[in-house]
């Protein structure tokens, strides 16, 4: 018996079985997620051209929903993790400003200094990684980051670290679902990268090798490894090639605290 954790699957069970009003077939549900996958997928590489071409730019939210076929409810997410690294600013309830990709190092550089990783004061890993109760995207999408600096790992295990993560708060099933909506728009910002196993991915060489493989005055603790987490026993509805998909099977997401920053008037 195959007890894999399977996330469409999971999804599918909790929200789309569930609804007595709209059955959904199998069929018709994977070809949804994919057109939400797609259009998303497009959606963020037209934006992402669009700003790296014209540099630092004020932009309308209403504006590039419409231009660039965002939902209201994706954009928010895209732009709270840009603004996360620094690559947006919020100037208003609908004007955000692209400040550009360089940001990103200089942001991590940033946050490290603040929580003085690498000292000898940063000695335990919990401690840098406090389990919350409230879980951001943005504070999430930050943290998975900086995990791999850390740990001087250029790989982790989505599943694993979501257990990490949530090591204290009982919210893994929660944890898990941002984790994967979190790393889907990372993999599309070039942050980090997909490889070979479903499950892991890599922090993208630029970043590794300007964070770990530079010599550093005091390496960075490694004083624990991340708990590989126990297989649950989720009803096996359909076997998915891509666990990402699993993140485009409902409009909105499990136990999730919503960022307040990017809840902007209708």
């Amino acid at each position: 018996m195959d007890n894999t954790f399977n996330y469409e699957s999971y999804y599918i069970s909790m929200y789309v079985n569930s609804n007595p009003i709209k059955p959904i077939s199998d069929q018709y549900t994977r070809k949804e997620v994919k057109r939400h996958r797609d259009n998303f997928h497009h959606s963020i590489v037209r934006f992402l051209e669009y700003c790296n071409s014209n540099g630092e730019i004020m932009l309308k939210i209403t504006n590039i929903c419409e231009r660039f076929g965002f939902q209201r409810r994706r954009f928010y997410d895209l732009a709270t993790i840009l603004q996360a690294f620094g690559i947006l600013q919020k100037e208003n309830l609908d004007m955000v400003k692209w400040v550009g990709m360089g940001q990103i190092i200089p942001t991590l550089e940033k946050v490290i200094h603040e929580r003085g990783i690498g000292t000898a004061d940063s000695s335990n890993i919990s401690t840098i990684f406090p389990s919350v109760q409230k879980l951001l995207m943005s504070s999430i999408a930050v943290d998975f980051t900086l995990l791999f600096i850390t740990q001087r790992r250029q790989k982790l295990n989505i599943q694993e670290t979501a257990s990490f993560f949530a090591r204290d708060n009982g919210r893994f099933k929660s944890t898990l679902c941002k984790l994967y909506q979190i790393v889907y728009i990372l993999i599309e910002l070039g942050i980090v990268e997909r490889r070979n196993t479903p499950n892991e991915v890599y922090l993208a060489d630029r970043y590794f090798n300007y964070f770990c493989n530079q010599p550093v005055k005091q390496p960075f603790p490694i004083p624990i490894t991340v708990q590989k987490v126990a297989s649950f026993p989720i009803p096996y509805l359909s076997r998915s090639n891509d666990p990402f998909d699993s993140i485009f099977c409902i409009e909105s997401s499990y136990g999730i605290d919503i960022d307040p920053d990017f809840i902007l008037s209708e």
